[in-house]
């Protein structure tokens, strides 16, 4: 393993940390019930699941065929919307 990469994804994590204090601060000066700080947290949860199963699929270990498909349908709307950006 590069340390680049070990540093990369340890800032992106720091990062995601930030963001849910971040959204924990609107939330408490909108005085809102949470809602933007777990709207914050499912979406981040959201995506680190997204990238277990991937990789999971990469090792091999098998899936239940609707996770699979899932996978599939987001990963490659995501890998699409990054071709469109660059």
């Amino acid at each position: 393993l590069k340390s680049k990469v070990g540093f990369k994804g340890i800032a992106k994590k720091v990062v995601l940390f930030l963001l849910v204090g971040v959204a924990a601060q609107l939330d408490a000066a909108m005085g809102s019930n949470s809602a933007i700080r777990e709207a914050t947290i499912f979406f981040f949860m959201g995506n680190e699941l997204l990238s277990i199963l991937e990789n999971a699929g990469r090792m091999g270990i098998p899936l239940p065929q609707p996770l699979t498909n899932a996978v599939e349908i987001l990963g490659g709307k995501s890998k699409q919307n990054k071709g469109d950006v660059e």
